[in-house]
């Protein structure tokens, strides 16, 4: 792989210094011009894809009141904006994604690891009356899969210069389980969090019966 040392990645002041880093590195190792031709091909299409479509550029959280003392939440969140507000926050989005990006896989799963610690202990749920509600089964991407998410949005930024990339949302869940009934709850999020649109509901169950025609459900 191509990696550069904590001094180079300081001298990245824009995309265009990065794309000549790149060239040289790929000059000086021809073995990875297939491959990098390959992977260049597929940004400039998914650059297409992301430019055609629209992305969400807000994290959301999404909870759900499964019985009267369990919630189920899911995080969506744009993982490389995430990253940088919790590991870095005075670093350059892209200098800081694209550092990323190109760490060694085990340098990178340390620092992943490390900002997920930090996450899960600053996110905290309580009762209206003050009390904590423990978070459980938090479950998040793997290293691996982030560290390609991150490679390819920062191929998409070095080559639409022009334009504002948005991530697509990766996702993050945990349960709450309380010890009484929960009928409402306080979310506090750390900055690297916010802002986020949160979206609650309590599903309705209904059943259809084998002679019934016609149902009429409601929300």
């Amino acid at each position: 792989g191509i990696h550069f040392s904590k001094r180079q990645w300081q001298c990245f002041t824009t995309r265009h210094e990065f794309l000549q880093m790149m060239g040289w590195r790929l000059q000086q190792n021809h073995r990875l011009w297939p491959c990098m031709r390959f992977t260049l091909a597929c940004c400039l299409a998914l650059v297409a894809a992301t430019t055609a479509s629209h992305e969400l550029n807000e994290n959301r959280a999404s909870l759900v009141l499964r019985q009267e003392r369990l919630v189920s939440v899911t995080f969506y969140l744009n993982i490389g904006v995430v990253l940088l507000k919790t590991l870095n926050p005075e670093q350059n989005l892209f200098e800081h994604t694209a550092r990323l990006s190109t760490m060694g896989e085990n340098e990178f799963a340390k620092q992943y690891a490390r900002a997920k610690n930090l996450l899960e202990t600053s996110v905290r749920f309580k009762t209206d009356g003050d009390q904590t509600i423990r978070a459980t089964h938090w479950q998040w991407p793997d290293a691996h899969m982030v560290q390609q998410h991150l490679r390819q949005w920062t191929m998409q930024a070095t080559v639409a210069t022009d334009q504002h990339i948005h991530e697509n949302p990766l996702e993050a869940s945990l349960q709450l389980q309380s010890e009484q009934e929960i009928r409402a709850l306080v979310l506090e999020l750390p900055a690297a969090l916010r802002p986020m649109t949160v979206v609650s509901s309590r599903p309705k169950q209904s059943r259809i019966d084998p002679a019934t025609l016609r149902a009429r459900i409601t929300f």
